[in-house]
């Protein structure tokens, strides 16, 4: 039995959608490497590299008040801020299951309830995958507005 996939257009919003989290996360670590010299060991991309975008700003978020350099911290800080939403947006579509919802297949993300109340489930529908993608596109264009 082969594996019921979504129609191209929805599996490629999926991986734009992929990509473009991603590629967030390149703006950032790429550029460390540039400021070598006033970052703290703990933002560099031997340290952070490894790591999901959520730690990845909330390790940023720990030590940015270390970096003497004004403009490097705060475009640091509003990397961190903008991983963060990423992370947010990503982590709904990235821990979501397959499902068939009104004949098609899609996925679909559970947000577990509270103790003894069912989960909340949702679709990743194409909406919200143009919707994400947008939003990053956005914070992308910010960050590079602040790059020192």
């Amino acid at each position: 039995m082969t594996i019921p996939y979504p129609d191209d257009e929805y599996l490629l919003l999926i991986g734009r959608f992929a990509y473009a989290v991603t590629y967030l996360e390149g703006a950032v670590l790429g550029d460390l490497s540039r400021h070598a010299a006033v970052l703290p060991l703990e933002l560099t991309v031997d340290a952070l590299a490894g790591k999901s975008t959520g730690l990845i700003a909330g390790t940023i978020r720990d030590h940015v008040r270390k970096v003497p350099d004004s403009a490097v911290a705060a475009w640091l800080a509003a990397g961190a801020e903008h991983l963060a939403a990423a992370a947010t947006l990503r982590n709904p579509v990235l821990h979501a299951r397959p499902a068939t919802i009104d004949g098609q297949q899609r996925l679909r993300h559970w947000k577990l309830g509270a103790r003894r109340q069912a989960a909340e489930a949702y679709p990743i529908t194409t909406e919200v995958l143009a919707a994400g993608i947008a939003e990053i596109e956005r914070r992308r264009a910010e960050l590079e507005r602040l790059r020192p």
